[in-house]
């Protein structure tokens, strides 16, 4: 496990890190005073994982490293389990989804790096996904009048306006022309 935690790969040590977190959220549903008899060493290098300040590794790479590890450290020392709100749906669907334990924003990483674009349909139709997520049964039909009116309602640029064509008659007189002021005499 410590050797997870030390790899030089940013994902692979935040992933060891949330299955720590998983590990004992499992072991604290069965056991509310569960501890590890080597839980020191392991607060210890959790802690130095969350607070890497390394100058070789890439800064967005240690930002979210820290932020990752703060969460895993927070579930192993004190047992809160981090609370995250996503809404999710279509745009005039849409519906919050709480991840307040680890196996349920596991379960939605690993759905969204799965789906990647499909997420939204199958968030909304899939009853299976529904059903995981506790989110109720799905909608029996999109509207399609409240879809139609929000793709009416963007303001799309108005190029046939009188300030726009002035802007563009100025910008016009002011281009540089050199090209086609030169004359070659031969």
């Amino acid at each position: 496990m410590y050797d997870l935690l030390g790899c030089s790969d940013v994902d692979l040590r935040i992933q060891a890190g949330e299955a720590v977190a998983l590990l004992y959220e499992a072991a604290r549903s069965h056991d509310e005073d569960y501890m590890w008899n080597r839980e020191g060493e392991l607060c210890a290098a959790l802690k130095e994982l969350a607070t890497d300040s390394h100058k070789f590794r890439a800064k967005k790479d240690r930002k979210h490293q820290r932020a990752s590890f703060r969460d895993v450290v927070r579930t192993v020392e004190e047992g809160e389990l981090p609370c995250e709100t996503v809404s999710v749906g279509p745009q005039h669907q849409r519906q919050e989804l709480l991840l307040d334990t680890w196996s349920l924003k596991w379960q939605y990483s690993s759905l969204c790096h799965a789906l990647n674009l499909g997420l939204s349909n199958h968030i909304t139709y899939n009853i299976g996904v529904r059903e995981m997520f506790e989110l109720g049964p799905p909608p029996l039909h999109m509207d399609r009048n409240m879809a139609s009116l929000a793709r009416r309602s963007q303001k799309k640029p108005n190029r046939e306006s009188p300030a726009c064509k002035a802007r563009h008659m100025t910008r016009n007189k002011n281009r540089d022309n050199r090209a086609a002021a030169k004359t070659y005499d031969d």
